[in-house]
């Protein structure tokens, strides 16, 4: 199997496999039901430590929300790649991924990556208040 990490995501190819680990996973629900899941958001990290953002809309959500898990590694095939254009980024990056109605996915017990990802900062930065302001976690 071809691995692709995320930096080398290319929206001309559609034909790649992900290897990753979930490092954050939440659902959106609607404001006046909480019960009412209307999609699945997380963080995704590769082997490299390389992050992106991917969501999981209404109706695909019910397929998966039972399967995915916060820390768990995945191979993910057949994802659509599109600009993220959100004013809320949860990583440093202009893609975004989604789940299609024909994405795969299988567990990876082979994941060979960090567990968690932070970017760090240095003091002076946060003091002259140059800090990137277009993403809320590095």
């Amino acid at each position: 199997m071809i691995i692709t990490m995320i930096r080398d995501l290319d929206a001309n190819n559609e034909d790649y496999t992900l290897k990753v680990r979930i490092i954050r996973l939440w659902n959106f629900t609607a404001w006046d039901n909480p019960q009412d899941i209307r999609g699945i958001g997380m963080i995704l990290l590769d082997e490299e430590g390389d992050k992106i953002e991917c969501n999981i809309e209404k109706p695909h959500n019910i397929k998966w929300q039972k399967v995915l898990e916060e820390y768990g590694s995945f191979y993910i095939k057949n994802l659509m790649l599109s600009v993220n254009q959100g004013t809320l980024k949860y990583v440093v990056g202009e893609k975004k991924l989604y789940f299609k109605y024909d994405t795969i996915v299988s567990k990876a017990k082979d994941f060979d990556g960090p567990m968690n990802s932070l970017n760090f900062v240095n003091y002076q930065t946060i003091m002259d208040n140059t800090v990137e302001q277009d993403f809320t976690f590095g």
